[in-house]
């Protein structure tokens, strides 16, 4: 074969493989941009979730509005400084034992987990829910999927107890919000009055859950992912991978109940057991509930989840008293 030849089939390879070659780059960038950073004022707003077209997204906020609604006169704004951003939160005074704060998944702000609160109160704890960082009426504009937040996480736990005076903790997160709890509990400065951190939809870190929303959306997690942790690393000063329950979960001791659900498309059962075993509890537990896809469980088992919850929050109050 000639050179000349060689030289066009040349053209024409690099010329299918260009398209290939300018997206490796951009789509993990997109990506990043429209997952992980507010990139305008009203994006993660309290409002938002009316625009959603999930109805059930849109029935667990208004649940949680109702929640608001119905205890106003239990309710005072509260706020703290965390890493320099301003951070907005609720508390519910309802003269409890010790409080319970709530921390929800991306998007999500003190409406939704608001949702969440009901069996704490008949527990009898008093409510915090704050919205994260870059989300409602906090500050910021990037988001570390639960990672970088740690910071906040610990700070807010603090100032439940210190400033509110509430001498018991307990943690309620779901998806990102318990894998937030859960890394915060790895810490070595994690305080020993926080008794029990129930985690909705746990994973074994935010690169394998995202994987799994990457191929639902029909795009090719490699090698989009590796180059999206490494942004992530350069731009949130966090690794989606190894800053997991995965890499973590030993040095978590403090009790975990694990909810997951059959019908979860992006968490399997198995890695949920996974996570459950990696975790340095003695204490721990895993219960999967029948309906529901990925954060729609307590909506789709609202009678079992609940119940599931009060169960296990008497179970550490009664070990606490042995």
């Amino acid at each position: 074969m000639e050179w000349w030849m060689y030289l066009i089939i040349g053209f024409v390879v690099f010329g299918l493989l260009l398209p290939f070659l300018v997206m490796l780059p951009l789509v993990p960038n997109v990506l990043w941009k429209f997952v992980l950073t507010r990139s305008r004022p009203d994006k993660w707003s309290r409002e938002e979730w009316k625009e959603f077209k999930d109805e059930e997204i849109k029935a667990m906020h208004q649940a949680g509005n109702d929640f608001r609604a119905g205890h106003k006169d239990k309710c005072k704004e509260v706020s703290i400084v965390s890493e320099g951003y301003h951070l907005v939160g609720e508390y519910y005074d309802f003269g409890g034992k010790g409080c319970a704060i709530f921390l929800g998944g991306r998007c999500d702000t003190l409406v939704y987990t608001a949702f969440y609160a009901d069996p704490y109160v008949k527990a009898g704890y008093n409510i915090l829910i704050v919205d994260w960082r870059s989300h409602g009426l906090s500050e910021g504009n990037l988001f570390g999927a639960g990672i970088a937040e740690t910071a906040d996480s610990l700070a807010w736990i603090r100032f439940a107890h210190d400033e509110l005076g509430n001498p018991e903790i307990v943690l309620h997160g779901v998806c990102i919000g318990g894998q937030s709890w859960l890394l915060t509990a790895a810490r070595e400065d994690f305080p020993s009055y926080v008794k029990s951190i129930v985690a909705d939809g746990l994973y074994l870190s935010f690169y394998r859950m995202f994987t799994s929303h990457v191929i639902k959306n029909h795009q090719f997690p490699w090698p989009f992912m590796p180059i999206l942790r490494g942004i992530m690393k350069r731009r949130n000063h966090v690794d989606i991978k190894l800053d997991s329950v995965e890499f973590k979960g030993n040095l978590i001791k403090t009790p975990v109940l694990a909810i997951g659900g059959r019908q979860d498309q992006f968490v399997p059962n198995k890695e949920t057991e996974e996570a459950v075993k990696r975790l340095g509890s003695e204490k721990k537990r895993c219960v999967f509930l029948l309906e529901g896809i990925h954060s729609h469980f307590r909506y789709r088992n609202q009678e079992t989840y609940d119940q599931t919850v009060s169960e296990w929050l008497k179970e550490i109050g009664e070990g606490e008293k042995e």
